[in-house]
């Protein structure tokens, strides 16, 4: 297994590069990874091809997200190495014993994200572990045009 912290989204309704926004000194990528990286995985930047230099000159290993469909396109492009726990870059707040929980569920047969559902009441996909064995479902519902991880999970 790999953690993959996705850090290929355009921010668009931010205003700017979120996960290289700072909050107490440090971007949140690093934050995220810091928190990570406690879990003992090797651990990967997953990012769009016009980033992946940036990252790389930081020090990171990263997986270029060769898909360019969203979160889903960088799940896959995980899912290409190995199974992953999935992780946002833009989710500082992330508690790595939160994340052991997953793990040991995910050895347990469970291979699915975690949903939860917000206060606006809809699902909404947070960290989560994603199994090999489900990339060429998710990729066929990549190609037929499924963009939403919430419609894929149901």
């Amino acid at each position: 297994m790999i953690v993959a912290i996705l850090a290929g989204g355009t921010s668009t309704r931010f205003g700017g590069d979120k996960q290289f926004y700072k909050l107490k000194g440090q971007y949140l990528v690093d934050i995220v990874y810091e928190k990570v990286s406690v879990l003992g995985f090797p651990t990967y930047i997953v990012t769009t091809p016009d980033r992946f230099h940036v990252y790389k000159s930081m020090g990171y290993s990263v997986i270029k997200d060769t898909y360019a469909m969203g979160p889903i396109g960088g799940i896959l492009s995980a899912l290409e190495v190995d199974s992953a726990l999935v992780v946002g870059s833009d989710m500082p707040c992330v508690e790595p014993m939160f994340l052991k929980q997953l793990i040991l569920s995910s050895r347990r047969g469970r291979y699915t994200a975690v949903p939860f559902y917000s206060k606006k009441g809809f699902l909404e996909p947070l960290h989560g572990i994603w199994s090999r064995c489900i990339f060429n479902r998710l990729r066929d519902y990549a190609i037929r045009g499924g963009k939403q991880i919430q419609w894929f999970l149901l």
